[in-house]
C-alpha cells in the first residue's frame, strides 16, 4: 500500500503543479496582453504628447523642444512622420536645422547613402531635397556642410539653393 500512497501523492503533487502552471501561464498570458494593451496606449499618449510638444515649439519658434522631439523621430527610424512638422518648422521659423531635417528624412529614406539615393531620385524630389539641404547649407548649419562636401565634393562650391527650387518647379 505505502507505494501506492506515495504514487498518489505524486500523482496529485503532479497534478497540482500542473494546475498551477496552467493558471500561471494563463495569467502570464492575460498580463502579456494588458502590457502589449498598456505600451500601446503609452506609445499613443508618447505621440500626443510629442505632436502637443513639436506644435508649441514650432509657434514659439523654440529650437530646444523642436530638436528633442526631433531627435526621439529620426532616432527611432520614424522620419517620414515628422517630415510635416520639420516642412513647417523650417517655413515658418526659417530654421537651419530644420531644413536639414527635410533632407535627412529625403535623403535616408532608401537603404542606400544619401549621395547614391539621390542618383536613383525622379527629379523633383531630388530637387525637393537638395534645395533644403543647400538652404541649411547657406544658414551655416555644420551638418549640412558635411553633405555638402559629400555631395558637391570638397572644396567645390555647389549651387544655391534657389537653382534647385527653379529645378523642382519645371514641369
Amino acid at each position: 500500500m505505502l507505494p501506492l500512497k506515495v504514487g498518489n501523492d505524486i500523482i496529485k503533487t503532479l497534478t497540482l503543479g500542473l494546475n498551477i502552471s496552467l493558471v500561471i501561464f494563463c495569467s502570464c498570458n492575460h498580463s502579456n496582453k494588458k502590457a502589449r494593451e498598456i505600451s500601446e496606449g503609452i506609445e499613443i499618449q508618447d505621440k500626443y504628447m510629442l505632436n502637443k510638444m513639436v506644435t508649441s515649439a514650432i509657434d514659439s519658434n523654440d529650437t530646444v523642444t523642436y530638436n528633442e522631439v526631433a531627435s526621439y523621430y529620426l532616432l527611432h527610424n520614424l522620419g517620414e512622420e515628422f517630415l510635416f512638422s520639420a516642412f513647417i518648422m523650417a517655413n515658418k521659423n526659417n530654421s537651419a536645422e530644420a531644413c536639414y531635417h527635410i533632407y535627412t528624412i529625403i535623403a535616408y529614406s532608401t537603404p542606400k547613402e544619401p549621395k547614391e539615393a539621390l542618383n536613383i531620385m525622379d527629379r523633383k524630389t531630388k530637387n525637393f531635397a537638395l534645395y533644403y539641404l543647400l538652404k541649411s547649407y547657406e544658414m551655416g548649419f555644420e551638418s549640412s556642410k558635411f553633405q555638402v562636401n559629400e555631395i558637391f565634393g570638397e572644396g567645390n562650391i555647389p549651387p544655391k539653393s534657389s537653382f534647385y527650387l527653379q529645378e523642382f518647379t519645371k514641369e
